[in-house]
């Protein structure tokens, strides 16, 4: 295995944060204030497609001062999550606001949030979701005169449930990591076709997953520091496997090289 340095894991993932206040160049933030930047990535999920209508992003300031919701964008688009990932990011807004500990960021939705499966497209019923929107914990603080980039890591395989009438329900589950303090494993998988499934397992926990592409590659993106045992779900005509003990730190990429699958 090699261990390659990235200054921030934001390099790794291509079109992630666009332009913005920096700490390190770009306009100069007024007193007290900082920026934050917001991203988007997702794991996979047994659909064809999950399409949510996306109108505002918001993040909440804690505190007696200043406290309550800042809108960071307000992109109105509709985002298929089952897009994002392998290291895909999609870039969600940027704002300036006052210097403190934040505790949440918001996804308010609009109407026409879809899933397809099997070809077939079914509404998807997302409660709250246009009322008081998505509410996504995750503490994070802003630093006066910097910026802080967020990484949203949706998970819709686990936040869709199909009700017993046929409805598909969202209860989202998400977690909001700040990019500097984690890292990621990359690497690729041999035979490439048909793909894989790729997981970073703490003990019995999966913390992130993935399917490789079309080329074989893989990266588990947003793992917090430790050590991980990265599984193979290999296709039926090979055996799964299992690296094991593979170190992440905070802000590199560790890449374990080409996992060949052995034929059964």
């Amino acid at each position: 295995m090699r261990r390659l340095f990235l200054s921030s894991l934001a390099m790794a993932v291509a079109g992630f944060l666009t332009s913005g206040c920096s700490s390190n160049g770009g306009p100069t933030s007024p007193a007290g204030m900082g920026t934050v930047r917001i991203a988007l990535t997702d794991a996979p999920a047994a659909y064809d497609s999950v399409v949510l209508n996306v109108v505002q992003v918001s993040v909440h300031r804690d505190g007696p001062d200043n406290e309550g919701w800042f809108t960071a964008s307000t992109p109105d688009t509709m985002i298929d999550l089952l897009t994002l990932r392998n290291g895909v990011f999609k870039n969600l807004g940027t704002v300036m606001v006052p210097a403190g500990h934040y505790s949440q960021v918001r996804l308010l939705l609009g109407p026409g949030s879809y899933v397809v499966q099997s070809g077939v497209r079914h509404d998807l019923v997302v409660p709250s979701g246009l009322q008081t929107g998505l509410k996504l914990i995750g503490g994070f603080d802003v630093p006066a005169g910097g910026n802080v980039d967020l990484a949203i890591d949706f998970d819709a395989a686990r936040s869709i449930h199909v009700t017993g009438n046929g409805k598909y329900m969202m209860k989202p589950t998400a977690r909001v990591q700040v990019v500097s303090t984690v890292g990621a494993i990359s690497g690729s998988v041999s035979p490439a076709d048909p793909p894989s499934g790729v997981f970073a397992m703490a003990g019995a926990d999966t913390v992130a997953s993935t399917v490789s592409g079309g080329d074989g590659s893989f990266m588990l993106s947003l793992l917090p520091p430790g050590s991980y045992d990265v599984h193979i779900d290999a296709p039926d005509a090979f055996r799964d496997t299992t690296i094991t003990g593979v170190a992440v730190t905070a802000a590199q990429t560790t890449n374990i090289g080409v996992v060949t699958l052995t034929p059964h």
